[in-house]
């Protein structure tokens, strides 16, 4: 959402040099206010974060070995096993090799 709100802001930078420029200016970052109510918002919502710890990391090391996944894929794919959930809503081919993941990829606007 910071991303979002600082490419309003700063029409003239380009996207894929956002990060860079809000790094150099962090005088502008503290001027960014919209972002800051993401907390309340998500807390609206009735969802229950689930936080890794360190064993979670370490089991999901198994899941890299198995599906061949990145390290947050992997992880991600190891905290749906342990909570029992099946449903993903991603843009990730990737997921798509799991048959126990049911991925919902979004579609462009037609």
């Amino acid at each position: 959402m910071m991303m979002l709100e600082a490419a309003q802001v700063l029409a003239g930078i380009q996207r894929r040099d956002l990060v860079k420029y809000l790094k150099s200016h962090p005088e502008l970052v503290k001027e960014l206010p919209a972002h800051r109510s993401i907390p309340d918002k998500v807390s609206s919502f009735n969802l229950k974060i689930v936080s890794p710890d360190i064993t979670t990391l370490a089991r999901s090391q198994e899941i890299k070995k198995e599906y061949g996944l990145l390290s947050n894929d992997a992880l991600l794919v190891y905290i749906m096993k342990d909570t029992g959930l099946t449903n993903l809503a991603s843009n990730d081919s990737d997921f798509e090799r799991l048959d126990f993941i049911r991925l919902y990829r979004p579609t462009p606007n037609s």
